[in-house]
């Protein structure tokens, strides 16, 4: 009897080791269009591929492209991110700040939590990658990426997930994997993914704290597991990776923080947002009486009246643009309202390297082990729909500026020659 139970024992064993084998040779990929997965990891500061434990990304950045990223101003999550999709400056994009106020529009935009009110089209400018893949016939598909939600120019992503704050980074790369299961029919060629962990350790904590430690190492573990799903699927080669941060992140000194409410009458304005930057409100009659108390209040920070924001900042967009904003010096952080004080923070200027993000881009379209100077995050739409042969729609950015980061051939060679006169990005 014990003969025969192990026989079975054995015979099911084989049966379940073939499953196996048929099942990881159905995963295998061998009819991949051009494609693009866009990772975001919100705060990533690019000095983090040094300071912390993080080894799939700095393989990826040692064996593709890697630079610093420049953020749009401000230097905050809904702006920049748009800002990446899109190819364009809040001047055209028309996200402000992750809160703002619009008159003729009742609810304040917000971010927190992923408010119902972002998915308001009425908020949404320009055109974001995957609306144009989308009206170009690709299908695509986003995990969390801010706006990705809202039906922009009346046109979602194929498919795409509404936002879960904090949530599994293994579950979102799992569902990255399952998507490119689909049939070929079914397969998105451009996916987004974003990772909101990384930026909430860092408010909580700072910079440098075991938290952020922490959070940084799960998300390159999750990095790691849509590395091996990719080359399960047997197209670790063949597909194209750009990982971005929107922004990097800037410890809080304590002794630095603003109180608004004390430099001027409560009473007399509104605020939205905290830490680096916040816009100001004031009641009708008050917009003077208030700029000019905030002016000589001798706080860290600058402040625009916003018909006066520096053009060289891109942040006229009417009625968008907050009347007063306020933009702390690093380290400095203005009190919002909830009065609370957080470890670290961004916003600032978008030139200090505490505020400079991670472009690092992996796959056939790219050269391998090579570095340049930083670039503005403007110029990652004209790269992607170059990289995926679409049209580009209207954008503030330029595909010149990031040709170098492409593998030399006869497509960039011809594309190049034959838009040297043009400041067209359209394949």
């Amino acid at each position: 009897m014990k003969i025969i139970s192990r026989l079975i024992l054995l015979f099911i064993t084989m049966i379940a080791m073939i499953a196996c084998s048929n099942e990881q040779q159905s995963k295998i990929i061998t009819d991949l269009k051009p494609t693009v997965i866009l990772i975001s990891i919100d705060g990533f500061r690019n000095d983090y591929l040094e300071k912390l434990p993080v080894p799939n990304l700095l393989s990826l950045a040692k064996k593709g492209v890697h630079t610093a990223l420049i953020s749009v101003f401000p230097s905050v999550t809904f702006p920049n991110h748009y800002s990446i999709a899109t190819g364009l400056y809040p001047e055209h994009h028309g996200i402000m700040l992750n809160e703002f106020l619009v008159s003729g529009i009742k609810e304040p935009f917000t971010h927190h939590g992923h408010a119902p009110v972002v998915t308001d089209p009425r908020w949404w400018q320009g055109e974001p990658i995957w609306v144009t893949a989308e009206k170009q016939g690709q299908l695509t598909a986003s995990a969390f990426w801010p706006s990705s939600e809202s039906s922009i120019k009346g046109v979602k992503p194929t498919y795409y997930q509404k936002f879960a704050e904090d949530g599994d980074p293994q579950q979102r790369v799992q569902k990255i994997l399952h998507w490119l299961d689909l049939p070929v029919e079914k397969r998105p060629t451009f996916l987004a993914l974003y990772f909101e962990n990384v930026d909430n350790a860092g408010h909580r904590s700072g910079p440098d704290s075991k938290e952020m430690r922490h959070a940084a190492i799960n998300i390159d573990n999750a990095i790691g597991a849509l590395l091996l799903g990719l080359k399960e699927r047997g197209i670790e080669s063949s597909i194209n990776l750009v990982i971005v941060s929107d922004h990097g992140m800037s410890k809080v000194d304590p002794k630095k923080v603003i109180d608004l409410n004390k430099l001027v009458n409560k009473n007399s304005i509104a605020i939205t947002g905290e830490g680096a930057i916040v816009g100001v409100y004031p009641k009708p009659g008050q917009l003077n009486v208030v700029y000019q108390l905030l002016r000589k209040s001798n706080a860290p920070m600058v402040v625009y009246r916003g018909s006066d924001i520096p053009s060289k900042l891109h942040y006229q967009y009417p009625h968008r643009t907050p009347p007063i904003l306020c933009v702390a010096n690093e380290q400095a952080f203005i009190l919002g309202k909830d009065r609370k004080l957080q470890g670290g923070t961004h916003g600032y200027d978008p030139e200090l390297k505490s505020m400079q993000g991670i472009f690092i881009a992996y796959g056939p379209a790219f050269k391998t082990k090579y570095t340049r100077s930083p670039f503005r995050n403007i110029n990652i739409y004209s790269l992607l729909t170059y990289i995926l042969g679409l049209k580009s729609a209207q954008n503030d950015g330029s595909l010149q500026e990031v040709r170098d980061v492409l593998v030399l051939n006869m497509r960039t060679m011809n594309y190049f020659s034959a838009n040297k006169k043009s400041s067209s990005d359209n394949p």
